[in-house]
This record gives structure tokens, sequence and C-alpha cells, in this order.
């Protein structure tokens, strides 16, 4: 009787195994097949009964372009160069914007919008994050009028700025066309009012992460120079003495060495990892009077015929990071780095 009991309990523990498993992969499945590139909250869900597959090179998927053979969709190469600095990332965002929302731009800063997101969610930090769907063709479309109301959407009033707010884009050789351009629209909107204007200056920045096309040309300014630059934004606006910069952007740099492309701030890159949709199209004003922005599909046939295959290759890198951020050995890395910089978070 012991022995017959022991083994229906086993096979009962096998079945419960099995019934797990093959949830979690008809949750996968799901998400795949999802226009929309999957949250952090529906990546945390699957992770309850789904273990994601070892990262590993990727081949025979489509190039959105190429750039270098042995760092397309290198997931091993391009997760190992984010973790590594994902805690200095964090607490150098932190420190220099406490308690701010940061709001990443485009699908090339996705996997760190992932990445802060589901770490300040972890530590019931929520609505630290948002994401600004642009792309070129959506810059395009925009007014000053529009995009004021588009950053509204987003939790930015530029005429009220109840809490600070952070632009975060890639700067590649365009300067950062998208950030500048939505900052310089919420400045200009308030430029006649000084009391507001100084308001906004200590409560929205624009952070740009180098990479490999960094124009240098351009002037940048580090994080340490932020409580500077936030008087030089009001004296800049109120007198209208635009430098040909524009506006300020603080540059963080991710110290990889020289002339490589692997580095912190690449590993969000469609070109190296994929692409979940296509670009961002025109902006445009729904019948409730929102901004709402298209996605276009891709303009490479080989591009949408593999791209569950893409799907399945970046929702496992997606889930391998997210995983790993929300552990608490991550959380103590992160500790550590804020304690290294002379401060206590969280």
């Amino acid at each position: 009787m012991f022995l017959i009991r022991k083994f229906l309990i086993a096979l009962f523990l096998t079945w419960a195994v099995i019934v797990t498993a093959f949830a979690g992969d008809q949750k996968f499945e799901y998400l795949i097949r999802q226009a929309n590139r999957p949250s952090v909250f529906q990546v945390m869900y699957l992770l309850k009964n789904w273990n994601p597959p070892a990262l590993k090179i990727e081949t025979g998927l489509p190039l959105e372009k190429k750039v270098q053979d042995n760092l397309h969709y290198n997931y091993p190469a391009w997760f190992k160069v984010l973790i590594d600095s994902a805690p200095e990332m964090i607490v150098d965002f932190e420190k220099a914007f406490p308690g701010a929302t940061f709001a990443f731009i485009g699908r090339d800063t996705d996997i760190f919008a992932d990445l802060f997101e589901a770490f300040y969610s972890s530590i019931q930090q929520y609505g630290r994050v948002v994401r600004v769907p642009m792309s070129r063709g959506t810059l395009e479309t925009l007014d000053q009028e529009m995009a004021v109301s588009f950053l509204r959407s987003f939790g930015l009033d530029p005429g009220n700025p109840k809490k600070s707010f952070v632009l975060v884009d890639s700067i590649s050789g365009g300067g950062g066309r998208q950030g500048r351009f939505l900052i310089e629209s919420a400045f200009r909107s308030v430029k006649h009012d000084a009391a507001m204007l100084n308001k906004l200056a200590s409560r929205l920045s624009f952070v740009g992460l180098k990479v490999y096309t960094t124009d240098m040309k351009n002037k940048f300014y580090s994080l340490s120079e932020v409580p500077q630059q936030q008087s030089a934004v009001v004296q800049m606006y109120s007198e209208n003495t635009y430098s040909p910069n524009g506006h300020p952007v603080f540059l963080y740099s991710d110290q990889r060495e020289e002339g490589s492309f692997l580095g912190t701030n690449e590993a969000g890159y469609g070109h190296w990892i994929g692409l979940w949709h296509g670009p961002y199209g025109k902006a445009h004003y729904s019948p409730t009077g929102h901004v709402e922005v298209e996605i276009t599909d891709f303009s490479d046939e080989v591009y949408r015929r593999n791209i569950l295959s893409v799907h399945s290759a970046v929702l496992n890198y997606q889930a391998h990071i997210i995983q790993h951020v929300t552990s608490p050995q991550f959380l103590a890395k992160v500790q550590k780095a804020a304690s290294n910089r002379g401060f206590q978070f969280p």
C-alpha cells in the first residue's frame, strides 16, 4: 500500500510538471503572435511556469542591416555585456535623477525599458518607466503643439510638471533628433512663464546613450553636470539664446573599448538582437483628442516571412533579462554599486 501511494504521488508530480511546462509553452506561443512587443508583466507572468532555454547565437534569422557578422543575434554576448553593467547604469541614473520617471524613446531602447521597469517593479517602485513610440517617420509628422500633447499622454504636462521626467534615447549620427524635438517643444511651450520655466528645468531632462555612431562633434554633458545645466536651460529659453546644439543632452557612456560595437548601450539595437515590429509611423490625433502613433510593417519581405522566428529569439532574450534583474542577487549588486558611489539605494 505504501509503495502504491509513493507511486501515485510521483505520478501526480510528474503530471503536474508536464502540465505546467505545457501551459508555459502555450503562453509563449501566444505571446510571439502578438503584434506588439510583450510587456514586462506579460513576461513575468510567463516566467511563473516557463523556464527560458539557454541563450545562444541564433543563425538563419534575417538582418535589419548587416554590420558585423559575429554580433548579429549573438544573445550570449549581448546579455553578458548588458547584465554586467546594468547595476551601475541603474545607480548612475538614479543618483542623477532620484525618483524620476524614465521615458525610453523608440524601438532600440525597448530592452533598457524592460530592464529598468522589471527591476523597479521588483522593489515595488511602479510607474518609473514609460515607453515613447517614436521613429524618424513620427518626428516628421509632429509639430510643437502635438509634441506637448504627446508628452502629456505619458504623464508629463510641461505646464504643470509634478515629478521628474527623463527622456532616454540612443544618440547615433542624428544627435538625438527625436528627444531634442520633444524636450525643446516642452520648454518653448512655457518659455514666457518664468516660474513654470524654472520648475520644468528642474524636472525634465534628456539622457543620450553613447553608441558606436555617436558624433562627438556635438556638445554633450555628463550626468554630474545636471544641476548646472538646469540653470543654463532657464537662461537659454527665457532670453532666446539657443546654442547651436540646442537643448543640453547628458551623454551616458558604457566605457567600451575604443572602436568596438560590443557595449551596453548597443544591447537593444534591432540590427543586433532583432525587432518585434516595423518602424513607428505617423502621429495623429485620435477621435478623443489623444496623440496616437501608427506601427508600420517591415519593408523587407524576408523579415516579414520569418517574423515568428525573430519574435521567439527576442522574447527569449527579453525573458532572460527580466528574470535576472528581478532576482535577489541582482538587487544585491545594485545596492553594492550604490554604496560604491556613496549613497543608499534602494
